[in-house]
């Protein structure tokens, strides 16, 4: 019944489910920036808000446009074995 490829044909519910998880990916990068600020600053720049500090993470209260996506971590090449 709560299956989100479920609810694809009911809007409100769809909507309700994705600011959920914008929401919770919001909250992370907020967390996370004392310990990896490039990240959480790319992650929120591309969520399309801005940074709220703990006290602005009022759930309801944020707007969410997607930017132009970019990578977080470079990825690391593994070196060949000598």
């Amino acid at each position: 019944d709560k299956e989100p490829w479920r609810i694809k044909d009911d809007d409100q519910a769809f909507k309700e489910h994705m600011y959920n998880c914008l929401y919770a990916i919001h909250c992370f990068a907020t967390l996370m920036e004392p310990f990896i600020p490039d990240a959480s600053a790319k992650t929120i720049k591309m969520l399309g808000t801005k940074r709220a500090g703990l006290d602005g993470l009022k759930f309801g209260e944020h707007e969410f446009k997607f930017s132009e996506p970019e990578t977080l971590f470079p990825k690391i090449e593994q070196r060949p074995e000598q």
